[in-house]
């Protein structure tokens, strides 16, 4: 088969990291199984040392077979030790490292399983029965929770109302939200100072993402535009007094400022020129311009001017510092940690495991033990 020279590269390069973007029927299986070749082939590679990682089981079946035939073409009828050497490959693809990520996790756990303290024969969740699962866990935390009359539940329940509630921990758990940013920020301080200490972190937070704007704004490329947009409407206006024509040069002026690039608090002063919708003491009038057309386009020149200086200088503060989302947010940290926790007991208690615990258990396996790293290594 004839590659196009951007395929002939994914399949020949010897590059650590290779990224191939391509879309659906454009070869991208062929290309995948032309570079196992090649590895084998030309690099000498083993087939056990090779990974190939699919979305799904049948994408990985339909790989290992259209593999196997590929090395059933490459023996040579007339060659009897390389025939051996395809034919013995064509046998070996049923236990190549072609599945999904979940499998290749799976295989790592299982077979490390007592080296990693966990039991051999666990089972695997699947989507179905952890939703049910999860709804189960809720449920019966949420309202083990209330019956205890835990304080942040109730303060919880008060403010979403149950069922909100219990969707609102469901997503969090569906999407298993760690409690590592919780943990750090919330845990050192006193249960009452949480949502202060919350409150303070987001004013850091907004006051740094502030500035950075306030530096970006000067770089932005369509400042030029904009300046150059509006010279085109000069002498066009016969009231030098209208209320557009007062509000362009403002503009024109504010926009070349920032082409300088200023200091920060004159970029601040300059983006907030740039947001005023009117030009007070000034009147307009359609009659001072050339026609109609040409006061509408200047008019939609100067909102979009206004929307682009509000990228820069319009951080909801009443929203991000609203102490009542800190208190919430704070309250939720022990009441999403409970039911982690109770989830975590009855995944456990099952000897089950879920897609995401395959995941992070094998990659933390692998990150922190360098002999059993080796060792898979090894036997791929």
């Amino acid at each position: 088969m004839k590659w196009t020279p951007h395929q002939e590269s994914a399949i020949t390069t010897t590059a650590r990291y290779v990224c191939v973007d391509a879309g659906a029927g454009s070869g991208k299986t062929r290309v995948l199984i032309d570079r196992i070749l090649h590895l084998i082939e030309a690099r000498d590679v083993r087939l056990e040392d090779i990974v190939a990682i699919t979305f799904t089981d049948k994408a990985a079946a339909e790989m290992k077979e259209r593999l196997r035939r590929a090395f059933n073409k490459k023996a040579p009828s007339d060659d009897p030790e390389a025939m051996n050497r395809w034919r013995d490959l064509e046998q070996r693809v049923v236990h190549a490292r072609i599945s999904t990520i979940h499998s290749f996790c799976m295989t790592i756990l299982r077979e490390n399983a007592l080296r990693l303290g966990y039991d051999p024969d666990f089972g695997l969740l699947d989507e179905a029965d952890g939703i049910l699962l999860r709804i189960e866990v809720l449920r019966e935390t949420l309202h083990d929770l209330l019956n205890e009359g835990d304080p942040h539940a109730h303060y919880l329940a008060t403010a979403f109302g149950v069922d909100r509630l219990m969707r609102m921990l469901r997503a969090l758990i569906t999407r298993e939200v760690s409690l590592g940013y919780w943990e750090e920020t919330l845990e050192p301080q006193a249960p009452e100072a949480r949502a202060e200490a919350l409150l303070a972190q987001w004013r850091t937070a907004i006051d740094e993402e502030f500035q950075r704007r306030l530096d970006q704004a000067p770089l932005q490329p369509e400042i030029g535009r904009y300046i150059q947009s509006l010279q085109s409407y000069a002498e066009l206006c016969s009231a030098a007094q209208d209320e557009r024509e007062v509000r362009r040069l403002r503009y024109l002026g504010s926009l070349l400022t920032l082409q300088q690039k200023p200091p920060r608090e004159v970029v601040l002063r300059e983006l907030q020129c740039l947001q005023q919708k009117r030009a007070e003491g000034f009147r307009f009038s359609s009659r001072n311009w050339p026609d109609e057309e040409t006061h509408k386009s200047l008019t939609k020149l100067m909102e979009e001017v206004q929307r682009w200086a509000e990228r820069f200088v319009g951080v909801p503060e009443e929203t991000l510092q609203d102490a009542d989302a800190a208190s919430l947010t704070a309250a939720f940290y022990p009441v999403y940690a409970r039911v982690l926790q109770a989830y975590e007991a009855a995944k456990a208690e099952r000897q089950m495991l879920d897609f995401d615990n395959l995941i992070n258990r094998a990659c933390q396996a692998l990150k922190s033990d360098e002999d059993l790293r080796n060792r898979v290594a090894r036997g791929m």
